[in-house]
Parts: structure tokens; C-alpha cells; sequence
């Protein structure tokens, strides 16, 4: 999913000097794995992985590993999208809501009568994913409105997040820069510690 919000210019190319090392920082073992295996669907993430990685052979071993599991988690985000998505009547109630507590409170009501739905497909996940999907579903209920890109960034690690969230800032308008600044600090936790300092290896090239 992830590779569909990175345009064709090859951003990779343009941190080529910073490399591996520019997104992962002193991050351990485990952290850098984790990155790995989030960037590997990335569009030029094996470039940067063959020329500044020296454990490549272990990322290629965790991307085969992981297209089962990429596939089956797309396949559920879309699935519980589907579900909370609104109707044409819903969008209406929500944008003429006289404030954010009422809109707020007409999705909740809204989305209350979804429940019985989400029981019957949390029940038909693997153990593994339900916990994911769950604080997936709070996030979405909490954030009302999000596009996926959004719901997508929440689930990754700080770093990988980092990346996405430069790619799509690095080629977009000033004022839409702005905006996506002013969402992340909306939506709170996004914009971590760890995130900010490989958001700014990255813009210092």
C-alpha cells in the first residue's frame, strides 16, 4: 500500500548520500529490521538497500517472507474501510454539523451501528492481526475523516513513517506542505522524536 503514495521521481536517488544510515541512525538490530521489512514495498528502497545496506541478503529474505503478510494486511485495511465507509447521506449530517462535538457525535452514533459487522470480521482474522485492526478501527474512529494514507502512516515505526511522510511532503506545493504539517500535528503522536530526526536527515539531503 505504501508504494502507491510514492510518486515515480526517484527520491531514493536524492538521498543516496545519506543512505541507509540516514533513515535508521543508531536505531538497533531489531528497529532496523522492522524498518526494513516496512520499506521493502517502497518503490527504489532495494536500490538503497543493495548499495548502503551490507545485511541486503537478509532484507531480501524478509521481503519474500513478507508478501503473504503485505498482501493479507491490505487486503484487511480495505476490508475494514469498506465497513465504516459513509454514505452520501452521512457525509451530508457530517458537514453540516453545527460543531466538532456534534460531528463527532453523529459519526459515533453512525458508526455504532457498524459493531455487529466488525465482531463478525475481527472473528475471521488470524490472532496475530486483530489487535492491528482494532486500534486501526479506534484510530479511524477518532480521526474522522482521514484518508487510509493517514491510517497507514499510524501503523509504522517512527522511522518508516519518517520516509512516507517526506516522500509525499518533499513533492508537494507549499500549501500543501502546510497542511500536511498541520494534520500530523492534529492527529498527535506522529510526529515523534525519532520520526523528526530522520524527517530532517532527510530534508538536509
Amino acid at each position: 500500500a505504501l508504494g502507491n503514495i510514492f510518486t515515480r521521481r526517484n527520491i531514493y536517488t536524492d538521498m543516496a548520500g545519506a543512505g541507509w544510515s540516514a533513515i535508521t541512525g543508531e536505531l538497533g538490530d531489531a528497529q532496523k529490521a522492522m524498518t526494513a521489512r516496512e520499506l521493502k514495498n517502497v518503490p527504489f528502497a532495494r536500490r538503497i538497500f543493495k548499495e548502503t545496506n551490507p545485511l541486503y541478503e537478509d532484507v531480501e529474505d524478509l521481503e519474500r517472507l513478507s508478501i503473504e503478510e503485505g498482501t493479507r494486511r491490505h487486503k484487511q485495511n480495505r476490508e475494514l474501510s469498506e465497513i465504516y465507509s459513509l454514505t452520501e447521506i452521512e457525509k451530508e449530517e457530517l458537514r453540516v454539523a453545527p460543531s466538532e462535538q456534534a460531528r463527532k457525535n453523529i459519526y459515533r452514533k453512525r458508526m455504532s451501528k457498524r459493531s455487529v459487522e466488525f465482531r463478525e470480521f475481527i472473528k475471521q482474522q488470524p490472532q496475530v492481526d486483530r489487535k492491528r485492526l482494532i486500534n486501526r478501527r479506534k484510530a479511524m474512529q477518532r480521526h474522522i475523516g482521514l484518508s487510509n494514507w493517514w491510517y497507514d502512516l499510524m501503523e509504522l515505526s517512527p522511522e518508516s513513517r519518517a520516509v512516507a511522510f517526506y516522500s509525499r511532503w518533499y513533492e508537494s506545493d507549499s500549501e500543501t506542505r502546510e497542511d500536511l504539517i498541520k494534520t500530523a500535528r492534529r492527529i498527535g503522536g506522529i510526529m515523534s522524536g525519532r520520526f523528526m530526526a530522520t524527517f530532517r536527515r532527510l530534508e538536509r539531503g
